[in-house]
Parts: C-alpha cells; structure tokens; sequence
C-alpha cells in the first residue's frame, strides 16, 4: 500500500488543501495543482507521509497566506477532502499504521499481498522480503546433532 501526498485546489469549495491518498495516486482527488512541493509524492509509511503532508502545507500556506489550508487523510476518488485536526488526524494515522500488516522477523510494514513465506508455507511467517524469510529460517532452524561414532 502506499500513500501520495498531494496538493489540491478544490473546484467546489474552492479550498485549497493537501491530502494523503491511499492506497495510492489512484485514489487521488482530481483537483491536483501543477505544483510541484518538495515533500510531494508517493510514501509506503503512512507516518512518512504526515510528516511530508505536513512540510508541504506550510510551504503553500506560505504561496497562499490569506488561506486555511488542511490536511485529509482517505479515499479521495470523485469526492473533494475533508481537512481533519492535526492531532486527531496524528492518532488516525498512528491507529492505521497499527493495522497494517508487519514483517513478522524485523516488525517493519509489508505488503499484504506480495510477502516473501517459508517453504511456501505462511504458516511459517510472511516476511516483507526475501532476506528477512531467509534469516527467520536460519533462526529457527534447529542445528542438526552431532554424530558420535567411534572408530
């Protein structure tokens, strides 16, 4: 999943606002300014995301002073963003970052429907790449006992 972090000037209520689509550009409002804002772009974290939505609010609210500019957090596909309290907006994300699928060896966010597994088998775990499946494998495999045999 990822999250784009957009500029929009919004043809019906004419508000300017930044948002946070997810799960990606398709999701995207259709009111896009043709600026580009460092910060702009495409996030697999969504707490990257509100850090970056956050530095390219203020670098619009500084091209358009006399605005209130938000942030919106969603689907935006053929509706317009609603700007959402910046703290409540922090715990959204952070309760959204909790319900996404983690690597279950390093704990960091995979996807949920590409994921590297054991033997095939998600049994084992489902890890967010082949060198994390790898190492879960070598972790858990038991050592194999040593041989006594006497000459």
């Amino acid at each position: 999943m990822s999250y784009y972090v957009n500029c929009q000037h919004q043809f019906y209520s004419g508000r300017y606002i930044v948002e946070i689509a997810y799960p990606g550009i398709d999701y995207a409002g259709s009111d896009m300014l043709a600026t580009d804002y460092p910060g702009e772009g495409e996030y697999d974290d969504p707490r990257e995301a509100l850090d970056a939505a956050i530095k390219v609010r203020e670098a619009l609210q500084a091209d358009h002073p006399d605005e209130e500019i938000g942030i919106a957090f969603g689907h935006f596909e053929m509706v317009e963003g609603e700007p959402q309290d910046l703290e409540e907006l922090k715990k959204e994300i952070m309760e959204h970052y909790a319900s996404l699928p983690k690597c279950d060896r390093c704990g960091k966010l995979r996807d949920d429907k590409e994921f590297f597994v054991i033997y095939g088998d998600p049994d084992y775990g489902k890890f967010c790449s082949e060198f994390c499946a790898e190492e879960a494998f070598t972790e858990n495999e038991e050592p194999m006992e040593e041989s006594t045999t006497h000459d």
